[in-house]
């Protein structure tokens, strides 16, 4: 992304076709690299379900994206750094949420009460995890807890 922003304003390799900006490709690659990519979003909007992962760089410290839309699934998510995240359910439906972060911690913390994370493997690397219900309306947040 820093690339593609470094070369937006220079002239594409076809003079005629304007500048490296001029294309909707790059809007759609920046939507894709956030919401995919940093904020690890997976949706299963046939199941109710989404799956987050944030991958945040360091210069990165927090990130939002509100009014995100997958079928029926209607939410915002936020990520502080990569060791909590707040999913703000704006539809109808209750979502299940499993939220996830990069480590071996030993808990989780949901709606300030502390739950043993569960650990799985993703790219090689060891996902602390719990799952919760958000229902209609309802802002929860999930921590990873180091310590007790």
């Amino acid at each position: 992304m820093q690339y593609i922003t470094s070369v937006k304003d220079l002239p594409h390799e076809r003079p005629g076709q304007g500048t490296n900006g001029d294309y909707p490709e790059i809007s759609f690659t920046f939507i894709s690299q956030v919401i995919e990519g940093m904020m690890g979003i997976e949706p299963d909007a046939g199941k109710g379900f989404v799956n987050t992962l944030p991958r945040l760089p360091d210069e990165v410290k927090d990130i939002f994206a509100d009014h995100v839309c997958c079928r029926n699934l209607w939410f915002g998510l936020r990520h502080k750094k990569n060791e909590s995240s707040i999913l703000e359910n704006e539809g109808e439906a209750p979502i299940i949420w499993e939220a996830g972060f990069y480590g071996a911690y030993k808990w989780n913390r949901v709606r300030n009460d502390l739950r043993t994370a569960k650990h799985k493997m993703v790219n090689g690397k060891v996902v602390s995890y719990v799952t919760t219900s958000v229902e209609a309306g309802e802002s929860v947040a999930v921590c990873a807890v180091k310590k007790k």
